[in-house]
């Protein structure tokens, strides 16, 4: 029964254009946001990536960029088809390990690796997520004492750590623990006040623990953030669309005087 518990866990875990051609620096490139929203566009940046990270193999962006594009070709496209899913998840590991050879603290690098891991961990089954969830953990908390101020992507350590104290299950079966999950979201939303994502955890913790009328709030607070977005429209899309279906589901228990949400229904609510 434990091992099914940390592939539970796992499942809610949850650059410029470049021109090889013209030699472009990948340094002086950025991505898109537009892009994320193009398949075929990504599919054929991807290739062009990977054949400048293949020539310049000392190059820690090349590598580190390669992880990112795959690890949005399986978040936005490949999640449903386990093939897809395998392809580009072990793709973007892969990079993002060569990445972190190079610049063993580069943060893009293990965001990048933490996220392929996840989804690698959903795919392959119970064992591997085993120790799939504790390298997550450990790589987190690794990257708060490298990086105290934790301004990376708005919080994303805070935020993801948090997430999973908050799914993962409590003693003796595993180390989750609601209420150090909650605080840690909510250190995340007090030092980042600006980013919807840190009030979307924060929200989901207080729904599983039973604070609906906080979890409620705190949705609240996301949507008039992401309403004011800067963010590319595809990508401010998906997250309005996670709090509004987020929203829905609280409304629905409050509703009904039920006091808690229970995990598997916030996974199987909001895939995201």
């Amino acid at each position: 029964m434990r091992k099914y518990f940390f592939v539970f866990v796992l499942s809610f875990f949850g650059a410029g254009l470049l021109s090889a051609e013209n030699n472009v620096h990948l340094s002086e490139l950025r991505l898109q946001k537009e892009v994320i929203g193009n398949f075929d566009i990504l599919k054929h940046y991807l290739g062009n990536y990977i054949k400048y990270a293949k020539e310049n193999p000392e190059d820690y962006e090349a590598q580190w960029q390669v992880s990112q594009l795959s690890y949005y070709l399986w978040r936005y496209y490949g999640f449903k088809d386990k093939k897809q899913l395998g392809i580009y998840t072990n793709l973007g590991y892969k990079y993002a390990k060569k990445a972190k050879k190079i610049v063993p603290k580069g943060q893009d690098a293990v965001y990048y690796e933490v996220m392929n891991l996840t989804a690698i961990g959903i795919l392959k089954g119970p064992l591997y997520a085993i120790n799939v969830v504790k390298v997550i953990k450990s790589e987190l908390e690794n990257m708060l004492k490298l990086y105290p101020a934790a301004n990376y992507k708005q919080g994303v350590w805070l935020r993801l750590l948090g997430r999973v104290y908050i799914f993962a299950p409590p003693f003796p079966v595993g180390f989750g623990d609601i209420d150090k999950g909650i605080t840690i979201e909510l250190k995340a939303t007090e030092k980042f006040p600006n980013e919807p994502m840190n009030f979307i955890y924060l929200a989901i913790g207080y729904a599983i623990k039973g604070e609906l009328d906080k979890s409620i709030f705190s949705l609240q607070l996301a949507e008039k953030l992401l309403i004011n977005s800067d963010k590319s429209l595809y990508k401010n899309m998906k997250q309005m669309v996670m709090v509004n279906h987020l929203m829905n589901l609280v409304q629905q228990y409050k509703e009904k005087g039920l006091e808690r949400i229970p995990k598997n229904i916030i996974k199987n609510k909001v895939a995201y």
